[in-house]
């Protein structure tokens, strides 16, 4: 049989264990995988990558953003958002040497994409790059546009090309119509003169 103080030690044993087993999934559910709070901690956001700073390795990187999501090539003398390098393509004259190893990563959040430029396994230069900005309509006030007005064409023929503009002035007289027609994005401007609903002259600025 056994004793009742020997029991007694076992129950008292087992309520310990019990003990540090809450405590310790308390400890996980509160502070995150690693315990130190940080449950974002591996996760791609804007608040993560901002703590992503020069001089991190990969590792370092990936510790905050999680795994990447794929890679890019950083082509020589060149880096995300025109950011230049000495040795590019576009400084033939200037003499070559050893710039290093270049590397870009990025990470994917929705339609954002997060770039981090490495140099000998160092980050050098980050970016965002919101995918949203390229489902933007695209201006129809361009020169390419512009070239394709010929006089003659109706209004309906430019508008086809251009969309709808601004009437700025009109008038008509008897079997005389005449209209200004504008079309603007910004400095970009086209103006057609139209007789009689048909292209008479035109004119751009800024294109």
């Amino acid at each position: 049989m056994v004793s009742c103080s020997r029991l007694g030690r076992v129950v008292h044993l087992g309520a310990v264990l019990l003990c540090c087993v809450l405590l310790a999934a308390c400890k996980k559910d509160t502070k995150g995988k690693d315990g130190n709070g940080d449950t974002d901690k591996g996760k791609v956001s804007k608040a993560n990558f901002a703590k992503v700073k020069e001089g991190m390795s990969p590792k370092d990187v990936e510790e905050i953003l999680g795994p990447a999501d794929g890679s890019f090539e950083v082509k020589p003398g060149e880096l995300p958002g025109g950011m230049k390098l000495p040795g590019g393509a576009d400084m033939p004259d200037m003499p070559k040497f050893d710039m290093g190893k270049f590397a870009g990563k990025e990470w994917k959040e929705g339609k954002t994409v997060y770039h981090v430029v490495f140099k000998d396994d160092k980050v050098m230069a980050k970016q965002i790059v919101d995918e949203k900005d390229s489902e933007k309509p695209t201006s129809k006030v361009t020169k390419a546009n512009y070239d394709r007005i010929k006089t003659g064409m109706t209004r309906k023929q430019v508008e086809e090309i251009l969309g709808k503009g601004k009437t700025g002035a009109g008038g008509a007289i008897e079997d005389f119509s005449g209209a200004t027609v504008v079309w603007k994005d910004g400095d970009k401007i086209i103006t057609i003169g139209f007789i009689n609903d048909k292209v008479k002259v035109k004119t751009e600025s800024g294109l």
